[in-house]
């Protein structure tokens, strides 16, 4: 006899103390091989073992669908999905309180995974279907036992949120409660008006009958010796398992899975090709051994798994839809030729749009004279449109010969202010060798508000080397002569005419969530018209990585320049200047798509300062701007 009745946490129970057996539904599965499931090209490698389970269970295999579930928590110990699955397996054992409890939790929660909601669902089907859901009541003494600390499954129970079941759990057996008094009776089904297995039932859909009157047959259920639990594998690695039963395609499955997960894609190899060994003909061991292959810049191999693959008749339409997209990737990167279109569109505001000197006073002649240059913002428009093409050439040595034009533009609001035009190309060799040598030309032509306003052209060297721990230095130099055309408003413009000579050392590394690169860059240049002759020193430092959604690169510079000579116009000192540039910019890399083409959005901060010995080239100004851009 129970103690006293616990309102609203009633359930269902495994048999009742005559013997009969609860009605199960029937539940049965359409691929009792799991070859379906096998073949199905959405599914994840969990889901592989999900299907798994679920089978077994279908076929009262509860043993074996204990084993699957050990398997999963391997893998994924927090995984929401293998807990309904226990769930479930409580179910079919018998234990619809537990089962029950947990669905609950899970469905009633907000932030619950959506394939775990899903399967939640599915189940509450199956608990839907056992009859005698209403009119059953749990003692205290049962749930005392239930409730006891959790050594396996680890499942958290909605009313009791920091106590855990027990994997074995319990069987209920039900017996009819003795004939008491109508009071005692009703008092009894006052209790029994909601449990969490007819809350689970109503929830899939059934109806279920009114609550038990104070005169029907009330049945209290009791706690029995916990069923035979499966054994425990132990501690022992996942690989360990696979050792013992080579043959076994679900251990070898799951060993692939932790593979991949950590990045082994020898091992992963390895499994695979232990399980066509097991199974030749098995499409997803080959789809898979072709998609590791990929991975692994094994394309040949790749390219022969996917062509034999679509050439037996057998293979069915969804397995050969994967292996044409594979293949189709395959022959893109074999494809010694490569080409890529690109584009960005920018919209912003240059504060400072003049260049205006901080000081109110500037020097002319070494005298100072009032400063008349506006401090106005203008908004601006630009865009930058470029193509590209590479090509694998056939030496011994991987060797890539790279050509492009780029057009960049910028359309200014004010009157007063130019707009610019940019075109620009290059042609360049680039050996992929251990130390990477590379090599070529660049040139480019500018008009300002639809005049030519200067050429420039020249030619670069740069050795990239590997140091070790992800470590990477680059040297480089460039020679490059600039031709500027008369232009009206500008003194002397063609004055400015130069021949120059950079050289320029990095220092970069890749870290597990971020790049960072190091410069430090030093050059000369040398003008028709000496005042415009130069030497200058450059600093700068670059880091790039994710936050969150996010993709995020910050940088900042210092350049220091100065003048071999002086202006007499403008001051007796020879000028110099130290510039420092900083800027941010956000990408959303997720981006969204207008028909074939996907745009990803950005938002670009800069700042920038200019230090200097004369009061004319001291300056400040800062950019905001919102942009588009797109490969294709």
């Amino acid at each position: 006899m129970c103690r006293r009745v616990v309102p609203a946490l009633c359930a269902m129970v495994f048999a009742l103390a005559t013997g009969s057996v609860l009605a199960k539904p029937d539940s049965t599965l359409p691929d009792q091989d799991g070859r379906a499931f096998m073949a199905s090209t959405d599914m994840t490698y969990l889901e592989l073992s999900y299907a798994t389970m679920r089978r077994q269970l279908a076929d009262e295999a509860l043993d074996d669908a204990a084993q699957t579930l050990s398997w999963i928590r391997r893998v994924a110990p927090q995984d929401e999905v293998a807990s309904v699955l226990a769930a479930e397996l409580q179910l079919r054992r018998g234990n619809v309180a537990i089962a029950a409890m947990t669905l609950l939790d899970i469905t009633e929660r907000q932030d619950v995974d959506l394939a775990a909601k899903r399967e939640a669902e599915r189940t509450m089907s199956v608990l839907a279907g056992w009859s005698g859901l209403d009119g059953i009541i749990v003692s205290d003494a049962m749930l005392d036992q239930v409730m006891m600390q959790a050594v396996a499954v680890g499942i958290q129970t909605p009313r009791s949120p920091r106590r855990v079941v027990d994997s074995a759990a319990f069987a209920y057996a039900v017996g009819e409660l003795p004939a008491t008094t109508v009071e005692q009776q009703s008092s009894l089904a006052g209790f029994a008006d909601s449990t969490p297995a007819m809350e689970m039932a109503m929830a899939a859909g059934r109806t279920l009958s009114p609550p038990p009157a104070a005169n029907s047959n009330i049945q209290v259920a009791s706690a029995l010796a916990p069923p035979p639990s499966v054994p425990d594998a132990g501690p022992r690695d996942l690989i360990d398992l696979v050792f013992d039963d080579p043959t076994n395609l679900e251990l070898n499955f799951a060993l692939f899975q932790q593979q991949m997960a950590t990045g082994d894609l020898d091992g992963a190899a390895s499994t695979l090709e232990r399980v066509l060994l097991v199974d030749p003909r098995s499409k997803l061991a080959k789809v898979l051994m072709a998609d590791v292959s990929i991975r692994k810049g094994d394309l040949i191999l790749a390219r022969n798994i996917l062509g034999n693959l679509l050439g037996e008749e057998d293979t069915p339409a969804d397995m050969s839809e994967r292996a044409e997209t594979l293949l189709a990737e395959v022959e893109t990167r074999l494809d010694p030729t490569k080409y890529q279109a690109r584009l960005a569109m920018e919209y912003g505001r240059t504060e400072n749009a003049f260049g205006r000197a901080e000081s109110d006073e500037i020097l002319f002649l070494n005298l100072p004279v009032v400063n008349n240059t506006p401090n106005r913002s203008d908004d601006y428009a630009s865009y930058d449109l470029g193509f590209d093409v590479t090509r694998e050439l056939d030496r011994q040595t991987p060797t890539l010969l790279e050509a492009g034009i780029t057009v960049t533009g910028r359309d200014t609001s004010h009157r007063d202010l130019s707009d610019v035009r940019t075109i620009s190309a290059n042609l360049s060799l680039t050996q992929l060798a251990a130390v990477r040598l590379s090599g070529g030309l660049f040139a480019s032509t500018t008009a300002v508000n639809r005049q030519s306003f200067n050429r420039n052209a020249g030619l670069f060297a740069a050795v990239i080397t590997p140091l070790g721990a992800k470590w990477e230095a680059s040297q480089s130099i460039s020679i490059s002569q600039s031709k500027y055309a008369q232009y009206p408003g500008i003194a002397n413009n063609r004055g400015r005419s130069e021949r120059s000579v950079v050289g320029k050392l990095g220092l970069s590394r890749q870290f597990r969530q971020a790049l960072v690169n190091l410069a430090m860059s030093a050059g000369r240049s040398r003008a028709r018209n000496r005042l415009h002759d130069l030497d200058f020193r450059k600093a700068e430092v670059t880091v790039s990585g994710m936050v969150g959604d996010f993709s995020v690169t910050g940088s900042m510079s210092r350049q220091w320049t100065q003048n071999k000579h002086a202006d007499p116009f403008v001051s007796p000192l020879v000028p110099t200047k130290r510039q420092d540039v900083r800027s941010v910019k956000f990408r959303y890399p997720r981006g969204s798509s207008v028909g074939d083409f996907y745009f990803i959005p950005y938002f670009r901060m800069t700042s920038h300062s200019t230090k200097a010995n004369i009061p004319n080239n001291r300056r400040e100004g800062s950019e905001a701007a919102f942009g588009i851009e797109t490969v294709f």
